[in-house]
């Protein structure tokens, strides 16, 4: 079994990964301040849920993910996090909005998940957490445009 424990220490979080006998693995350290941007781009089944709603989704309440993130577009299933009444899809619109965080559906993939009202071009949503655009790859590089990320991250 491996354990892990994270400590703050002024800007920086000590984080140290034990084994069940207590033998340390790994300790690593992460500049709360990194200057850098980053755009999360969800292709992958359960990432919204998984990646997004039990792993970046706290550390960004916790004010403890280390960049700032720009952006989640999300593809496929992963559009039902922002169904409104989802709890993780309602605490990430309120972190979205608190940390401007644009969260943008696939157009189609909505669409077909009766998450959005429209054709393609002239698409709306429908019955989601507050705060969300919905577009196609055109128009996440036009939200994006402004202040680039620097990174973008697909999960």
């Amino acid at each position: 079994m491996i354990s892990l424990q994270e400590k703050k220490a002024g800007n920086l979080y000590l984080r140290t990964i034990y084994k069940q006998n207590r033998d340390i693995i790994c300790v690593s350290e992460m500049n709360k301040d990194i200057d850098m941007k980053v755009a999360y781009i969800l292709n992958t089944p359960n990432a919204a849920n998984y990646k997004v709603g039990t792993m970046i989704l706290p550390q960004l309440e916790e004010d403890r993910h280390g960049v700032d993130v720009l952006g989640i577009f999300f593809f496929d299933d992963n559009t039902y996090m922002l169904r409104r009444g989802d709890p993780k899809g309602e605490r990430l619109a309120v972190i979205a909005k608190e940390k401007g965080i644009l969260l943008m559906m696939c157009d189609q993939c909505a669409i077909q998940r009766e998450l959005a009202t429209g054709e393609a071009g002239g698409v709306e949503p429908s019955g989601t957490v507050d705060g969300v655009a919905v577009g196609c790859f055109p128009d996440l590089y036009a939200a994006l445009a402004p202040n680039p990320p620097d990174q973008v991250i697909s999960l």
